[in-house]
């Protein structure tokens, strides 16, 4: 349904469009020097892989403008891969001298169809995640090509045989942009299986082609092969949340209740937010799920949690209820970490509803209740919310060093997340570690992709600056937001060069940047004076 959704969406918008369009043509040539481990297929697949990109590179550029007006979060690497699943690129001419492979391709686009779609595309997170992982996956793919080619190590046998292993893979994932492309333009389901399975036969390891598949059985409601494709993925990705609550929904409804027990508890100890939206499962059939199997500790605790879901969301307060079922399947097995952090989350929800959320008879619950369950080997994502819950409050009763130790495990565990790098700046402010808290300010930058969100910790950064003293270094911080400012300005007047009937909304966006800027220049000669 969600697919079917989306493609109604898409296509009304290319229709409603193509009335005005107005079709640009990016052409450009690549040259492929082979390598020894090259042959003129793999030779073809990486010019044609080069060629592409470049065509998607300018082409973004081109649209860069005129999709950061309608979506400012997108950077420029997001609008390449979605358009990745939008344009194709056509090969226009193609030679071989068995040392070089030359291409020239092109891609016709109506630029502002193209925006429209991707605006579409971007609102929808898993279409969206799925194209940016296919392009992550060529240039990681394109990366260890080089690498085997520079490995001095190995045999030349070995490196061949890695070398085609890419290869394959890199074609894979074009294939996977290819599919994106022909389900956002509305191409019919049965085609959409029969290229997943092409895919599939050529690796029965590609678990993204498994995951498409599957959703495209469900939207014709193959229920069969459906299941068949989730079981396919959790024996593949073994942290696959979604798929393990599909595959309980699904045996609950066959009644097949160890099996639901098996998936819906993983579904739960897997999920990154942990806390989700309440359960459809009536209390009369958890009665009898429970009667049938009063001695296994994960219905107990599935209960559990869905009445604090039910309570987060504010549908009934079954506090009493949640307590009960979690403590039941404690009694039974007693080293599961989530246990304890719902219990946490109980007192947290129960002394926030009083209004007593920093009472320290609550804190001491919460603190108590995430000790012992980081005691049990928690998985990374259960680590990373026992961590983030004992150091947020902890601060009233645990010194610097503790909570430093707490969110410094936060980031060995996920290294690559920069609101956990501004999670320890701010705590290294409160401790007044300004210089370590400089520094975990620049690793949150270094690894922010949003754009406001990088405007935002420049902001932060340069106010510390300010604070202790350091005006040259603010000055450096205000001149990187206005850089930004003045990029996403430039983004606004292509967009009324192109459209010259203009837009007074665009006009309001415009003029509240240069206020923005305006009051970051007075900031700058404030500091600067002194």
């Amino acid at each position: 349904m969600l697919i079917q959704t989306l493609l109604i969406t898409i296509c009304l918008a290319l229709h409603t469009l193509s009335a005005f369009a107005e079709v640009k043509t990016f052409t450009k040539e690549y040259t492929y020097e082979a390598s020894e481990l090259d042959s003129k297929v793999t030779s073809r697949i990486n010019a044609t892989e080069q060629v592409k990109r470049l065509l998607l590179e300018e082409l973004g550029v081109f649209l860069v403008s005129h999709t950061e007006v309608v979506n400012s979060q997108l950077t420029k690497d997001q609008i390449t891969s979605i358009t990745a699943g939008i344009v194709s690129a056509v090969v226009l001419d193609e030679k071989w001298d068995g040392h070089k492979y030359w291409l020239k391709a092109k891609v016709d686009a109506d630029p502002s169809v193209v925006q429209k779609t991707i605006d579409i595309i971007s609102a929808d997170s898993k279409n969206k995640a799925g194209l940016e992982a296919a392009q992550k996956r060529i240039v990681t793919l394109t990366k260890e090509l080089d690498a085997v080619k520079n490995d001095l190590g190995s045999t030349q046998k070995d490196k061949q045989i890695k070398y085609n292993n890419i290869v394959d893979r890199i074609k894979l994932s074009d294939m996977m942009q290819e599919y994106y492309r022909l389900r956002n333009n509305g191409t019919a389901e049965n085609i959409l299986i029969d290229y997943l399975s092409k895919m599939i036969s050529i690796d029965n390891k590609f678990i993204d082609a498994f995951r498409e598949r599957a959703n495209v059985y469900k939207s014709l409601k193959k229920y069969s092969e459906y299941e068949s494709d989730l079981i396919s993925i959790i024996s593949l990705a073994s942290n696959d949340c979604d798929s393990y609550k599909e595959l309980a929904d699904i045996n609950l409804t066959k009644k097949n209740y160890a099996k639901f027990i098996e998936y819906e508890y993983k579904s739960i100890i897997c999920d990154k937010y942990l806390i989700s939206k309440p359960t459809k499962t009536s209390k009369s059939t958890y009665d009898i799920i429970v009667k049938k199997y009063p001695n296994d500790f994960r219905i107990y605790l599935i209960r559990g949690y869905y009445s604090l879901c039910a309570i987060v969301y504010g549908q009934k307060n079954s506090k009493l209820d949640a307590i009960s079922d979690i403590n039941k399947s404690l009694k039974i097995k007693k080293d599961q970490p989530i246990a304890y952090y719902l219990l946490a989350n109980l007192v947290e929800y129960q002394a926030n509803y009083i209004g007593r959320a920093k009472d320290i008879k609550s804190v001491n619950q919460i603190i108590n209740y995430c000790t012992i369950g980081l005691m049990y080997s928690p998985t990374p994502i259960i680590e990373i919310s026992l961590l983030s819950m004992r150091a947020n409050y902890g601060r009233s009763i645990m010194s610097c060093g503790q909570i430093a130790n707490d969110l410094g495990r936060i980031i060995d565990i996920d290294p690559n997340y920069s609101p956990y790098y501004q999670k320890m700046a701010l705590h290294k402010i409160d401790c007044e570690e300004y210089n370590q808290a400089i520094y975990y300010y620049k690793k949150a930058i270094e690894y922010e992709t949003n754009v406001g969100g990088l405007e935002a910790l420049y902001n932060s950064l340069a106010e510390l600056y300010v604070n202790i003293g350091d005006n040259h270094s603010a000055v450096i911080m205000y001149n990187n937001i206005i850089d930004i400012l003045n990029k996403r300005i430039e983004g606004y007047i292509s967009f009324l060069n192109d459209n010259q009937s203009g837009d007074m909304l665009i006009k309001e966006f415009m003029s509240e940047k240069q206020l923005r800027i305006e009051e970051i220049k007075d900031k700058i000669r404030s500091i600067s004076s002194e």
